[in-house]
């Protein structure tokens, strides 16, 4: 039977709890198997570098997440918090921005049915879809208790999946160990300059989206704004340090002498842990990755089937969209917004299958970047009268550079992409101006 008061359940996940689900809905396994050719065709062999080096703009960001979480506390989270500082149309834009981020992340969906077709070509794409979303869509429903024990499970099998094959590689040659001990240095060695390992940080900061899930569970999170205000931050250091032991594992077994493993790194590929498997005869660790991926996106998708409905949750509850979104069943899970989700990720995971799916992704990493700019403004207008050298460090010149940073990955993206993201937000700022004018004219002012 359904509830339908409009609050959830208060102290029933924990700090660790949430931030194991932020490192899980960055999907660091997925991402890696599919950018670290990108990435290691700008860094060469120093991805691990890129990635600590990417974990430090995150923390600038997961910094003003803190500092408004500590004032404004709630289940939307970004647009909640850019509501309170900057007004209600601003929010609402915000709002929408961020329902694209999360709408474009049904390309999980794409990812998982392409690996698990790989893997078993006897499964269509699209049943692969289902075979994920489905019990997705049961766990989201049975609540934060179920989600995040389940989570837990998903964070070390992906990780144990990952790391072993990479290892092995190491062991597959015990009488070069101190040669491979020597090799795990080139984790954090440049091989292309540094305008090289600066493009590879552009990508690897796109891997990090899904880390600000805790300042949508403030509400549920035991110790509250100030737990939400550690949490965030945390969780960028958590994936980047997972990114970097990850690197540091894979780049340590490679051999950079022998010409043919320098080719598959230099080539950009989007498979290459997988093709470096293969060259050194280990096909098995090929298939660990494929499956590790597979356990990554289930982890991203339920971690996203958590966080993002009580986005949706609040807008209900504030107005902006049908009340019905707002209400929650007996587990007090936002039941509608959660359905609401699942069908527009299944539209996603469809297009992703059978169209583009890079167009998904580009466009997730473009909102989410945006968001993160509105963010980090927020914060410095929020605190704009704050005195001190600390303030104007914290909350003043650092949000500044992360949002040049942002800025500068935005723009350096392809024009389509920019083309389709600057449709979407038009869209946004001329649907909140006709949104705020119907409420005004509604409420009689």
């Amino acid at each position: 039977m359904e509830n339908n008061e409009t609050t959830l359940k208060a102290n029933s996940i924990s700090k660790l709890d949430v931030i194991i689900m932020a490192i899980c809905a960055a999907g660091p396994v997925m991402c890696l198997s599919g950018s670290l050719g990108d990435i290691m065709s700008g860094s060469g062999t120093a991805a691990a570098l890129a990635f600590l080096l990417a974990t430090v703009v995150l923390i600038l960001v997961g910094s003003s997440f803190g500092q408004l979480s500590a004032r404004y506390n709630s289940a939307g989270g970004t647009y909640a918090y850019v509501r309170s500082v900057f007004g209600e149309r601003t929010g609402f834009v915000a709002a929408w921005l961020n329902m694209g981020v999360t709408i474009c992340t049904g390309v999980i969906g794409a990812v998982f049915s392409t690996y698990l077709h790989e893997l078993v070509p006897a499964i269509p794409m699209w049943v692969g879809i289902l075979i994920l979303l489905i019990p997705i869509f049961f766990i989201g429903w049975r609540g934060v208790e179920m989600s995040t024990k389940v989570l837990i499970v998903v964070w070390v099998v992906q990780m144990a999946l990952i790391l072993y094959p990479a290892f092995h590689i190491w062991s597959m040659n015990p009488d070069d160990i101190s040669n491979i001990l020597g090799n795990s240095s080139q984790a954090f060695t440049p091989g292309n300059g540094m305008s090289g390992l600066m493009l590879a940080v552009l990508v690897c900061v796109w891997c990090y989206v899904g880390f600000e899930g805790p300042a949508y569970m403030g509400e549920e999170l035991k110790g509250g704004n100030k737990a939400v205000k550690f949490a965030i931050p945390v969780s960028a250091i958590g994936i980047g340090v997972v990114y970097a032991i990850s690197c540091w594992a894979w780049t340590g077994s490679m051999d950079m002498s022998n010409p043919a493993v320098a080719e598959i790194v230099n080539s950009g590929s989007g498979t290459l842990m997988v093709d470096y498997c293969n060259l050194v005869g280990y096909t098995l660790g090929g298939k660990l990755v494929s499956i590790a991926a597979l356990v990554s996106c289930v982890g991203c998708f339920i971690a996203f089937a958590t966080t993002s409905p009580r986005g949706l949750f609040d807008m209900g509850r504030n107005g902006y969209l049908p009340a019905s979104t707002a209400k929650v069943n007996k587990y007090q899970t936002p039941s509608v917004s959660l359905v609401v989700y699942c069908i527009a990720w299944l539209a996603a995971a469809l297009y992703g299958a059978y169209g583009n799916m890079s167009h998904l992704f580009t466009f997730m990493a473009i909102f989410a970047s945006a968001t993160y700019i509105m963010i980090c403004a927020a914060n410095i207008k929020d605190r704009w009268n704050e005195k001190g050298f600390k303030s104007f460090l914290q909350d003043k010149l650092l949000p500044l550079i992360a949002i040049a940073i942002l800025v500068y990955m935005i723009v350096s993206s392809d024009a389509s992409s920019l083309l389709a993201t600057g449709i979407w937000l038009v869209g946004c700022i001329v649907a909140a101006f006709i949104w705020y004018a119907a409420r005004k004219s509604k409420k009689g002012v």
